[in-house]
């Protein structure tokens, strides 16, 4: 039983995509926002928040940037990918351009894969729901 498992783990890991070939970085397409889950750990509360490439959206004492969001056409195996900062009001005071908050995290997000993420925080969980298709910003 645990052969077949593993077996079956391993066959969906290299299966290609429909098409017949690996998904690679070409075959993204760019949108301009995403959908992003953030759960505080003490209200266990889950608020969402659609953030648009280059702007930063707020949950809280946390302040998440989206720098890019992509995913693959729907022909393709479904993957959406964000690369995000996300850093921390500690003081009172923010100034605009989020300095004054402490940087927690940046790097890339995976919506079939939450828990690739390294972001650790001991009162914050984020994760990728999806990138909105609210116009293709360009293809890569």
């Amino acid at each position: 039983m645990l052969r077949a498992l593993i077996l079956g783990c391993v066959l969906l890991y290299a299966m290609p995509n429909a098409l017949g070939r690996e998904v690679t970085a070409a075959d993204y397409l760019e949108r301009a926002s995403a959908r992003l889950a953030v759960l505080d750990k003490i209200t266990a509360r889950v608020k969402t928040l659609t953030v648009t490439v280059g702007e930063v959206g707020h949950s809280g004492r946390l302040r998440l940037g989206l720098v890019r969001c992509a995913e693959t056409p729907p022909e393709l195996t479904p993957e959406a990918v964000a690369y995000v900062t996300l850093a921390e009001v500690l003081g009172d005071e923010v100034e605009s351009d989020g300095s004054g908050a402490t940087p927690l995290f940046a790097g890339w997000i995976f919506a079939s894969s939450p828990g690739l993420s390294a972001v650790e925080h001991p009162v914050y969980d984020v994760w990728l729901i999806d990138c909105l298709d609210d116009g293709v910003v360009g293809t890569e």
